[in-house]
């Protein structure tokens, strides 16, 4: 029986598509003019310019003891509206023309590769706080019969598909229990099923709490421990570690290896299990170890072993529009 399928999308793979990357964010951020007027704000961003890195300034701000509740609130409200431009740049793209070179029916045709879980495929995972996947296909793509029976949704939280509102409301720690306690749900969850979930690690725009309130995607510093305040994250998060706990497939497309909660899920089922590793990114071969080096020896080690795989290509080499060059390679 083959292995389980895993697929992991990071940041890089919305970048395919006209979504920011952190240092264009960071960019975002720097151009905001509430931002501009604030010198403590505009100082502590500045302070990150080198590496443009905002999570690092999002986390110093939002869950620091140097600013003030207002100042918070400024920071956690921009971010969450250059989301709101993502969302709006990449639906653009679907209603008025595909002009990002990737054709769209070609990457359903991958990502139909991890459903059919009854026979022993899998789950895509992301990292992203975006809604491009979950339009295009739930919106969009469904109205071409090929894929009118295909759909993505969120475990245990109502699919943002139900209205055009696009938003979700994440479970309490009570109502999630009680959807862990309805027949073959719980530790069934990856049974039975013939288009997979979609898991959201970091948390989503458009998520919100009973009261409303808009859910913050998980950002900067210290991830785990936000993640363990959020119960459907920390659910989230445990059945990625769950899922890698036996040998699998892992597809990795745009993310960087930058996160340590991550990397180590990663590395125990690349070590204890011998779950083989592909990758999908911009940066050549060498390029691409020589960052993984910088981060971690030790995960260093274990990808230059269990890489089975590495495409150095944009997705519109993978998925071109025109022709099946590298399609072939990835879908084989």
């Amino acid at each position: 029986m083959a292995n389980k399928k895993v697929l992991l999308l990071g940041a890089g793979f919305t970048a395919n598509f006209g979504a920011p990357v952190a240092s264009q964010v960071w960019n975002d951020l720097f151009n905001f003019p509430v931002i501009q007027k604030n010198w403590g704000l505009r100082s502590a961003l500045k302070s990150h310019q080198e590496m443009s890195d905002f999570e690092e300034f999002f986390s110093e701000v939002v869950h620091g003891f140097n600013f003030t509740k207002e100042e918070k609130q400024i920071v956690a409200t921009a971010v969450i509206e250059i989301y709101e431009r993502i969302n709006a740049h990449t639906e653009t793209l679907m209603i008025h023309g595909n002009s990002s070179g990737i054709c769209f029916q070609k990457l359903m045709y991958f990502l139909k590769r991890f459903s059919n879980l009854e026979q022993g495929k899998g789950f895509v995972f992301t990292l992203n706080q975006d809604l491009f996947l979950e339009k295009l296909v739930n919106k969009y793509l469904r109205k071409d019969k090929r894929f009118s029976d295909f759909s993505i949704n969120y475990p245990f939280i109502n699919s943002p598909y139900v209205d055009d509102t696009w938003k979700s409301k994440l479970p309490t720690q009570d109502r999630l229990n009680e959807l862990l306690t309805l027949p073959n749900v719980g530790g069934s969850l990856h049974l039975g099923r013939k288009f997979p979930y979609y898991i959201k690690l970091h948390g989503s725009s458009g998520w919100t709490h009973d009261d409303d309130k808009i859910s913050i995607p998980i950002i900067g510093k210290n991830k785990s421990k936000q993640i363990l305040q959020e119960p459907l994250l920390k659910w989230y998060i445990n059945f990625f570690e769950q899922t890698l706990d036996e040998t699998v497939d892992i597809w990795v497309i745009g993310y960087s290896f930058s996160d340590k909660h991550i990397n180590e899920l990663l590395m125990n089922s690349m070590q204890r299990h011998g779950s083989m590793l592909y990758v999908v990114d911009t940066k050549t071969y060498n390029d691409f170890m020589k960052q993984i080096l910088s981060f971690d020896s030790k995960l260093y080690g274990l990808i230059d072993r269990q890489l089975r795989g590495y495409l150095p290509y944009l997705l519109k080499k993978i998925f071109p529009a025109d022709d099946f060059r590298h399609f072939d390679t990835l879908t084989a």
